[in-house]
């Protein structure tokens, strides 16, 4: 079981070729965020947060992650390219810029 500070992994998506590697870090626990699955903000739910050795921060819900001790496993010989994070936030807003507009209706 993986706990706080423990070394992770986090990937976007991945085939039989390539995968895409939002990168490694640290996994600090799992805390409240707001979740944002098929347009949908949801609240209060609790997820993994991984902070990334690059300093950026990557959620449970955007993608799969494990231990850094499965990473050489888990990709193989696969080609490794660097995916970039969504910008949480700007898609946040444009969903609840759509559900205003849906409300004035």
């Amino acid at each position: 079981m993986t706990k706080p500070g423990d070394r992770v992994f986090a990937i976007s998506h991945a085939d039989d070729q390539e995968v895409h590697l939002f990168g490694r870090g640290v996994y600090e626990g799992d805390f409240e965020t707001e979740v944002v699955l098929l347009g949908t903000i949801m609240e209060g739910h609790r997820n993994p947060r991984i902070k990334l050795d690059d300093g950026r921060t990557v959620w449970g819900y955007q993608c799969w992650w494990g231990p850094e001790s499965q990473y050489d496993k888990v990709v193989g010989s696969r080609k490794v390219t660097i995916a970039e994070l969504p910008d949480m936030e700007a898609m946040k807003a444009e969903i609840r810029r759509q559900t205003d507009e849906e409300v004035e209706e």
